[in-house]
């Protein structure tokens, strides 16, 4: 019989808690900021920790973005964006949480339990965020922000010592990539500007397939994001132009557009760089997608124009921000919008742990090793039963 698992805390003693956060929250302002929307539903629709982690991820933006500007007056902007963006990212908030042993406070419902909740990336970091909410609430700015300093100091320090090349949203990329002699000079070559990697691909071998936005959207896309103030990375599909001529022209029209300021035709070079390389991707309907989601940075997906084309009905495609044709001169603002907002982050969160799981450095690797144990335990069980079964008087000799 199935154990049954009891929906909740694993531990109640929440004075343990508030000394290691070093900060008051009242009783129930503390037990709404643990309240998971699973434990709610499970509870009859009681209110959830969701509106406190709206607040605090405000509260923890300012606080960090102030330390950041005061305590880096040489640093440019898009440096101090990403230094931010390394120090409140899901899994810098989650290191957090682990930190204080918060897994085991939150009010969870038996589906999380048994999925692991407790140490889920994106369930911690949200806690993280409304006890921030509930502490602010409670004793105002000036002592949440001692006790955010305290939470995050270690984050802020690397970020400092490390800069820009410091971001736990690319670490997932970049512990696969780590030339750093390369990643500094991309950095360089970005001169301060957010950087989009800009990934279309081919024309498609039949009209059903055909999302290319090389003809539709290309050309007038780059021009906004450049008068943006965007650095452009873009990366040609190697197909790009074998089956119909105007994807080649179109293809060269934007390599004319980037000849200049700094921008770039990625030729030659991994994917992996380029994407380490980018704070936003622009992209079809295509693998590449896929691919950039693990890395948890914001992403926006053209809209097919083609009207012979199928557009699959997936979530990603849902929830990311789709570009229409029409809307290509206002690439150049959604792009900053939604590097600097990041407004769809949760469900992208939500989406790339149920499609990918941990993508923790290493941790796919752990995985496969552990199926691979789990496999040959089984393997010599399986082989003793055989070993018990041929042996005089076992099994085996009885049955024949």
């Amino acid at each position: 019989m199935a154990k049954k698992v009891a929906a909740g805390a694993a531990r109640d003693d929440v004075g343990t808690l508030l000394e290691r956060l070093g900060a008051h929250i009242d009783g129930e302002l503390l037990v709404l900021a643990l309240t998971h929307r699973s434990f709610a539903h499970e509870a009859g629709g009681i209110p959830t920790n969701e509106r406190l982690e709206f607040l605090g991820d405000t509260v923890l933006g300012l606080v960090v973005t102030e330390h950041l500007y005061r305590n880096n007056a040489e640093t440019a902007e898009g440096d101090l964006a990403r230094m931010r963006a390394a120090t409140v990212s899901q899994r810098a908030l989650a290191t957090v949480a682990r930190d204080l042993g918060l897994g085991d406070f939150i009010l969870l419902g038996r589906g999380e339990l048994v999925t692991g909740g407790r140490e889920k990336d994106s369930i911690l970091s949200d806690t993280v965020e409304a006890l921030i909410g509930a502490a602010y609430l409670c004793n105002g700015l000036e002592p949440t922000r001692a006790m955010i300093e305290r939470l995050v100091g270690s984050l802020l320090d690397q970020a400092a010592t490390l800069g820009a090349g410091l971001d736990w949203k690319t670490s997932v990329d970049t512990d696969r990539f780590e030339d750093a002699a390369a990643l500094e000079a991309d950095r360089a070559a970005a001169d301060g500007r957010h950087t989009v990697l800009y990934a279309p691909t081919w024309e498609g071998g039949q009209a059903s397939v055909a999302y290319s936005s090389l003809v539709t959207h290309a050309p007038v896309l780059v021009r906004s994001l450049q008068a943006a103030g965007l650095r452009v990375i873009y990366r040609p599909h190697p197909l790009t132009g074998v089956r119909l001529p105007e994807y080649g022209a179109a293809d060269a029209e934007v390599r004319e557009l980037l000849a200049h300021g700094g921008h770039l035709v990625s030729s030659g070079r991994s994917l992996q760089r380029d994407f380490a390389a980018a704070d936003l991707l622009i992209c079809d309907v295509s693998a590449v997608a896929n691919d950039w989601l693990a890395g948890g940075r914001p992403m926006v997906i053209t809209s097919v124009a083609h009207p012979g084309a199928q557009d699959a009905g997936t979530e990603l495609l849902r929830r990311v921000p789709r570009l229409r044709s029409q809307d290509s001169p206002t690439a150049g603002s959604l792009a900053l919008r939604e590097i600097e907002q990041d407004p769809t982050r949760e469900d992208r969160d939500r989406l790339r742990e149920y499609y990918l799981g941990d993508t923790t450095p290493g941790a796919s690797l752990e995985r496969f090793l552990t199926a691979c144990r789990d496999l040959m335990a089984l393997r010599d069980r399986q082989w003793e039963r055989i070993r018990r079964a041929e042996q005089p008087g076992g099994a085996g000799a009885e049955a024949r």
